[in-house]
């Protein structure tokens, strides 16, 4: 603790997410602190409940405890939010989540292409019948 102190590093990593209980997330998580203890890094894990009060409430925190880089994942990232991920004195990357106006660091999935390469690959294996179910889409 002291050389992290000295050395104003931690070796942390925070992690927001909007739904722990949420699979996706949950994955996301796991796949995260996979990577951090790989490269020896601690995360803290915080779950938004999908409230924006609370996800800038968590960020604050995360920031006071001097963790060394963030890790967002929202449902809707905000002009605030922007603001807000520009003042951070640390590093702030965006998973699964959009930034519209480009400004933040981000780690997406190519949804096309993944859709794509799912079709093509059940295509190769010669099913008689292919269904596709999907949720809303949201602009």
């Amino acid at each position: 603790v002291a050389r992290g102190l000295a050395s104003k590093k931690t070796t942390t990593v925070g992690v927001i997410i909007p739904d722990i209980s949420n699979t996706f997330y949950a994955e996301l998580a796991r796949g995260i602190e996979d990577i951090a203890t790989m490269y020896k890094y601690n995360i803290i894990l915080s779950n938004s409940d999908q409230n924006k009060e609370k996800e800038f409430h968590l960020l604050n925190t995360m920031l006071g405890k001097q963790v060394d880089g963030i890790v967002f994942m929202g449902e809707d990232i905000t002009d605030i939010h922007i603001e807000e991920f520009k003042k951070s004195p640390v590093p702030i990357v965006l998973a699964a989540s959009f930034d519209e106006q480009n400004e933040t660091p981000s780690v997406n999935i190519d949804y096309t292409q993944a859709a794509y390469d799912a079709m093509k690959h059940f295509i190769e294996q010669g099913p008689k019948r292919i269904g596709f179910v999907s949720g809303p889409f949201i602009d």
